[in-house]
């Protein structure tokens, strides 16, 4: 399947959507059309290429205040949503398969903030599949006979311009002998549903020059890291790290007035100077060579020639 800026594209119910790739999520989650065409206008979800509306059909119209398979779902960023199950037709490469997907609509405050489509790709966490019913995608997939295994590889195009992966994804497959493999976490809540590594270590390095440790950052015990293709952030559980990437960018930038740090503990760079903060190099358990975060990475544009980033818990 092409992967697009994070987003792959199926057909559910005869319905094309556009969904934004979750290695952090198992299930299928659709926006619900009628809702989102009340909230931004008649005809929104043609206009929004990756809207990820779905129409439920006149004869059996979504109806969230009365469905008893009725939850809500809070996401990492303050994104809550409500969601219904629903019993639908998903087809890939040509074959079709029955399972079940949500459909969601945002909560309260969050009605300003448009609800993503997801199509999740990790396995189903241990406590939910206690539930009789509870299918992954991946499950639903080798049930119904589409792919042999509980595998996915995504390819990614490194010449990419987009905040989320583009390239290709593969369901079901081998993984070639040439990838590097490497040693998931067994994590408590998650076990090996959701794909995470241990990093023993946050190096900070001045661009362009040789890497020096940043030895409070090391000496710290290593803490878990999941690999989230639908997270377009760096999250680091070290409040004090953003402290010492202003230093070192403080020490070229001194009086200047090229940073601030707001309320939300963001720290704002002007224009070109973004590129003077440090990379990240982060050491993964395994062994296998730091992996290198530069600013451009790690450093979000904003508007009025600013670039923002924030570490923390």
């Amino acid at each position: 399947m092409p992967v697009e800026g994070g987003f792959v594209t199926v057909n559910l119910d005869g319905q094309r959507i556009n969904l934004l790739l979750d290695s952090n999520f198992f299930e299928i989650s659709v926006v619900d059309g009628d809702w989102y065409e009340r909230a931004y206008g008649e005809g929104a979800c043609r206009k929004m290429e990756n809207s990820g509306c779905y129409f439920c059909p006149e004869h059996a119209p979504c109806a969230f205040d009365n469905d008893s398979s009725l939850s809500t779902t809070r996401f990492d960023g303050g994104l809550v949503i409500r969601t219904i199950s629903r019993s639908g037709s998903l087809e890939l490469d040509g074959q079709n398969v029955d399972l079940i997907f949500k459909v969601s609509r945002p909560v309260g405050s969050n009605r300003d903030v448009g609800p993503q489509a997801l199509f999740g790709i990790s396995l189903l966490p241990q406590e939910l599949g206690q539930i009789e019913g509870r299918e992954s995608i991946l499950d639903s997939l080798v049930r119904g006979g589409v792919i042999g295994r509980h595998s996915y590889t995504l390819q990614t195009n490194i010449s990419q311009v987009s905040d989320f992966a583009s390239g290709q994804l593969t369901l079901g497959g081998k993984a070639d002998d040439n990838y590097t493999f490497l040693k998931l976490v067994e994590d408590q809540r998650y076990h090996r549903a959701l794909p995470a590594v241990w990093v023993s270590s946050i190096n900070l390095a001045d661009t362009g020059e040789k890497s020096r440790s940043v030895r409070e950052h090391a000496a710290r015990t290593s803490f878990v890291a999941f690999m989230d293709t639908g997270a377009n952030g760096i999250y680091v559980p070290r409040p004090g790290l953003l402290n010492d990437m202003k230093q070192r960018f403080l020490l070229r930038w001194q009086g200047s007035g090229v940073w601030k740090r707001d309320a939300k503990g963001f720290l704002h760079v002007k224009g070109q100077s973004c590129l003077d903060l440090p990379q990240l190099n982060l050491r993964l358990s395994d062994g296998i060579d730091d992996v290198p975060i530069r600013p451009k990475h790690y450093c979000h544009p904003k508007n009025r020639g600013r670039c923002g980033t924030r570490a923390g818990k």
